[in-house]
């Protein structure tokens, strides 16, 4: 089990083995092999492997400027959970795998090329994929707005966004699924 979290950067998971349930902000999905999961930046996120013999899960990370011009291409992808079927994903995953360690310049360029175009079948898989996180607008302002400033107080933060601190904290649990109080730890916890 992963419980909640979020960071700056992409996360994709992809499920070898097993079953189990993938939280993306307030939203829960069932997974199973072959499912790939796509989450952006700033979605909390958390999972849980339910079947008995657990789960095989590889996960591949990396902020958007890794792909240098090509960021704003990638900035496209939505958080999503669907099924694939072939070998294309998982033979690209081992890929940048077997090369994500490596400091050769070979490696470095195989393993960009092979992230750009897992990124580019994943954009096709967010289009087709039967279960899409959007994250609301409030959601999405104040992750925003913690992310760029220190404050997390939540008096000043709900002012901020001209709520008081209990609507704040309603609309923040019922939005992301999380308490303000769990993200703010999580939040200095990061810094």
């Amino acid at each position: 089990m992963v419980e909640n979290h979020w960071h700056d950067a992409f996360e994709i998971l992809f499920v070898r083995e097993g079953f189990g349930e993938q939280q993306i902000n307030a939203q829960k999905f069932d997974f199973s092999k072959n499912t790939v999961i796509v989450i952006r930046p700033g979605d909390i996120h958390a999972t849980v492997a339910t079947s008995p013999s657990g789960c095989d899960i590889d996960v591949l990370q990396f902020i958007p400027e890794y792909l240098g011009a090509r960021e704003d291409l990638v900035l496209e992808l939505v958080s999503s959970v669907s099924q694939t079927d072939g070998e294309e994903i998982p033979a690209l995953i081992d890929k940048i795998k077997n090369h994500a360690n490596s400091e050769n310049a070979d490696s470095e360029l195989i393993l960009s090329g092979a992230t750009l175009m897992l990124c580019g079948i994943l954009l096709r898989h967010c289009h087709n994929a039967t279960s899409v996180v959007k994250m609301t607008a409030f959601a999405h302002n104040v992750c925003q707005y913690l992310r760029e400033n220190g404050d997390t107080n939540l008096e000043s933060v709900s002012r901020h966004f001209d709520y008081s601190p209990e609507h704040f904290s309603r609309k923040f649990h019922a939005d992301l699924g999380i308490s303000y109080k769990k993200k703010k730890k999580k939040i200095k916890i990061k810094q």
